[in-house]
């Protein structure tokens, strides 16, 4: 009996296991979908695990979203040594139709699982009206959505508005998406605003409206806007309401779009809108030379998107014109509100009274619906002579009265009201032993550090013209395909293997495109296109696998082609082909050379080009000259000079005032850094710490006792240091003089020598180190300013989790000792330390690269 019972239970559990085989199946199989409503459609895997995230196939007029993976508990059944369990793992999605009506089929397709390649059937689904919840009611019938035109045709190019209302019963609890999906739309649009509710007894509205410009004329077609709105249909045990997502289109509308009225005038500039036009003209009384700026400036609503210029403007030739610079500013970021500003820079050149002309505008107003002309008024100017070379004109008596008598105080000169300082001139660059002073090299290794650079402009050139060579191969495109179709080939038959009908319908798509660019093909081919039989039995096999479905690769087709790819492999590359005049730019190459003999005065030529930028007011052009240069230079005072010249310029006075004290740092005993520093501090929203060392202008004598503070600015803090050691040398040579002379072996004249020596090494010492003391704060290499205003914060990111920071006010100097993308450690002098942007730091020395955390 016991084995009668064995025998009947094996038999049991080998029914068993086929129950927990492994399996892929869509639920439901099959079914209804409602229409413009989100369903869930579930994945379901028995006994196997994906090795990824399902790709899935795609699907025309259904849309999935992103799946939520669960998995159930496993169920084991245990005999003796056999064990069966069974694992179930859900992707669910969420998916919407995307057409009215009919069905949607999911095609079957292979997905690879931990347990090998798994099939899972294709499922059909029909699309029909969604209902608001067990109600039966049509989502038609409880919520509408509408998109409101003008009610006029609109010109082209007119800015007309646009409204999207949503209409629910008054009784209904619902929620809607913040955004508004209308996608498509051959309009030029702002962004929607944000909803404005409204009720009455029987219905709730909201609303949203935004601005729109048409480009072109005749009927437009508006696709329907879509809006995901929450409904509620019942309440939970909480009394919480629980609803379904739905979304809501709105009926497509055409828009009428009428062309402007014909003809345009000559000066039509294509504004369509309201507008108006601004010329002025600051100062209108100026001397020869001096700048008048003349802004011509349109403003108002309109199509803005079309509009870049201005009209042009016709001077005299009495005035130099600096080229004009056209700025656009939008109003509070809208896309159809702004106005278009060109300032054009006159320098007269002669004396006397001078009229900028009118300008007029042609526009057209949709509000009248005719062109309008927009004029200015003409502005008269009155230059005068240059200041050196003005006189006074001379009175003459009229005949029979004798002339006043002169009062001698009228004969006083009266003093002149004091000048505004300007920022002044760039300065050249010294030489580079101003810069570091070592000891000079011999002749020999002069000579061989000459000759040895000498080399690297052939090489560079030989370079160079392969570089381009290889580059503006006309086989290149051709080689480049043949190595990828090579490629294609074996995941062409990996894919035809395990990979799925999608991918491998890519996969030829690509091989066809590859070949094309190898046979240089039109760019539509067909079978009759191809030069060889060969191939053009490979491309019809091709297409049949792509557009007729179940048909497959022959396994001859890869032997083929790879056969084929053999015999069409294009010539290499002729590395004597850079020897070609095209590619060598004899002309460029001795360009190059003149250049690299004369580098001393091409580096002349390249710091003289951000001053004429200057001098022809391209300060942003200047500026970043000077930047470039410093970047290679950093410790030359006169490029942080000019710099701060330029940014003074633009009115980055903070900016500026950081590199005019980093130059009267470096160049004490220049007047120009003084000067530059002086006038930066008055506009500037903070004052280096170190700052009054260098007043302007350069103390000396009693202006110096009077400025006690400016002492350590007479020199740099390097000289004081230098200082500090002669002063110790001089004294050690002082005592020996003395010694020896006490000790009569010396001249009698040593002793009052040691003595002056001694007590001027004691007043030079303590000199330097009072100046030392008071360069305290600036001596460490590692030092930087901050020139901006910014934030400290704990940790180098401005994201994550809430962090420590506290205000790093403009004019700190601190340390730092680490930097991480961007972000510079400081250490302040209170001992806080903090993270903080590299931006706004401007280091005072030239130090080595700071480690990394």
């Amino acid at each position: 009996m016991l084995r009668l019972f064995r025998i009947l239970f094996t038999a049991l559990l080998c029914c068993a296991v086929p129950a927990f085989a492994q399996s892929a199946r869509w639920e439901p199989a099959g079914g209804t979908l409602p229409r413009d409503q989100v369903s869930q459609l579930a994945l379901v895997f028995e006994n196997c695990e994906p090795t990824s995230t399902p790709a899935l196939p795609s699907v025309p007029g259904l849309e999935f979203g992103s799946p939520n993976r669960s998995q159930n508990s496993s169920f084991n059944l245990t005999f003796g040594s056999k064990a069966v369990s069974s694992k179930t793992i859900t992707y669910t999605y969420p998916v919407r139709p995307t057409r009215p009506d009919g069905e949607v089929r999911i095609p079957a397709f292979t997905i690879t699982t931990d347990e090998g390649a798994i099939s899972v059937a294709a499922a059909g689904y029909r699309i029909v009206a969604a209902t608001l919840g067990q109600t039966g009611l049509a989502i038609d019938e409880v919520v509408k959505a509408r998109i409101i035109l003008p009610p006029n045709p609109v010109w082209a190019g007119e800015v007309f508005p646009l409204r999207h209302t949503l209409e629910i019963e008054a009784n209904r609890t619902y929620q809607s998406a913040a955004a508004l999906d209308w996608t498509g739309v051959p309009l030029s649009l702002e962004d929607w605003s944000a909803p404005k509710p409204a009720a009455t007894n029987a219905l709730k509205f909201e609303t949203r409206t935004t601005r729109a410009l048409a480009p072109a004329t005749g009927p437009v077609a508006l696709p329907l806007s879509t809006l995901l709105v929450g409904i509620a249909t019942g309440a939970d045990i909480f009394g919480r309401p629980t609803g379904e997502r739905y979304n809501i289109n709105s009926a497509p509308v055409t828009l009428e779009v009428r062309p402007l009225p014909s003809p345009a005038p000559a000066d039509f500039s294509s504004a369509v809108g309201q507008f108006t036009l601004e010329s002025k003209a600051v100062p209108t009384t100026a001397a020869v030379g001096e700048p008048i700026t003349w802004t011509l400036t349109l403003a108002g609503t309109g199509n803005w998107p079309a509009l870049n210029r201005l009209p042009p403007r016709s001077l005299s030739r009495d005035f130099r014109v600096i080229s004009p610079r056209a700025q656009k500013t939008p109003k509070d970021n809208t896309l159809f509100d702004a106005s278009l500003a060109e300032d054009l820079v006159l320098i007269p050149t002669k004396a006397g009274p001078a009229t900028l002309p009118a300008i007029t505008l042609s526009i057209f107003n949709p509000a009248t619906g005719a062109y309008e002309t927009l004029p200015t008024e003409p502005i008269t100017l009155t230059i005068t002579p240059a200041a050196n070379t003005a006189s006074a004109p001379l009175s003459t008596p009229a005949p029979g009265t004798t002339p006043p008598a002169a009062d001698p105080a009228a004969l006083k000169p009266l003093p002149a009201p004091p000048a505004t300082p300007l920022p002044g001139d760039p300065i050249a660059s010294p030489p580079s032993e101003a810069l570091a002073k070592e000891s000079p090299l011999s002749p020999r290794t002069v000579l061989i550090a000459a000759l040895l650079p000498l080399i690297l402009p052939p090489v560079c050139w030989l370079s160079l013209a392969a570089r381009r060579a290889r580059r503006l191969d006309p086989l290149l495109p051709r080689r480049q395909a043949h190595a990828r179709l090579a490629a294609l080939v074996n995941q062409i038959e990996s894919a035809s293997v395990t990979g799925t009908p999608a991918a491998l319908a890519e996969l030829l798509l690509r091989w066809q495109h590859e070949l094309r660019i190898l046979l240089t093909l039109p760019a539509t081919p067909t079978s009759r296109d191809l030069p060889d039989p060969v191939w053009s039995a490979l491309w019809i096999e091709t297409e049949r696998v792509l557009y007729r479905p179940a048909t497959t690769l022959s396994p001859e087709w890869f032997a083929k082609t790879r056969d084929a790819l053999a015999r069409a492999t294009p010539k290499p590359f002729r590395p004597l082909s850079l020897f070609r005049p095209a590619h060598l730019f004899v002309r460029a190459i001795a360009i190059v050379l003149v250049l690299h003999s004369t580098f001393v005065i091409s580096h002349s030529s390249f710091a003289a080009s951000a001053s004429e930028s200057y001098a022809a007011g391209d300060f942003t052009t200047a500026t970043k000259l000077w930047r470039e240069q410093l970047a290679a230079a950093p410790a030359d005072w006169s490029l942080h000079h000019n710099l701060a010249l330029s940014l003074s310029q633009q009115n980055a006075w903070d900016e500026a005032t950081a590199h005019a004290a980093l130059a009267a740092l470096y160049a004490p005993r220049e007047e120009a850094p003084r000067r530059l520093l002086a006038l930066t501090l008055r506009n500037a929203t903070y004052r280096p710490a170190f700052a009054d060392i260098f007043p302007s202008p350069l103390p000396t004598g009693g202006a110096l006792l009077r400025h006690p503070a400016a002492f350590p600015g007479l020199l740099t803090p390097r000289a004081w240091q230098l200082l500090v050691v002669a002063s110790s040398l001089l004294a050690a040579l002082a005592l020996c003089a003395r010694l020896a002379a006490a000790y009569g072996t010396s001249p009698r004249v040593l002793r009052p020598l040691g003595n002056a020596g001694l007590l001027i090494s004691v007043l030079a010492l303590a000199a330097a180190l009072l100046a030392l003391r008071i360069y305290a704060p600036v001596l460490p290499r590692d030092t930087v300013l901050v020139w901006q205003t910014t934030t400290l914060r704990s940790v180098p990111t401005e994201a994550g989790e809430p962090q420590k920071t506290t205000t790093l006010p403009a004019g700190t100097l601190a340390r730092t000792d680490k930097s991480f993308l961007g972000w510079r450690r400081l250490t302040l002098p209170d001992g806080t330390t903090g993270w903080t942007r590299s931006t706004p730091l401007l280091p005072l020395w030239p130090a080595p690269p700071v480690a990394t955390p």
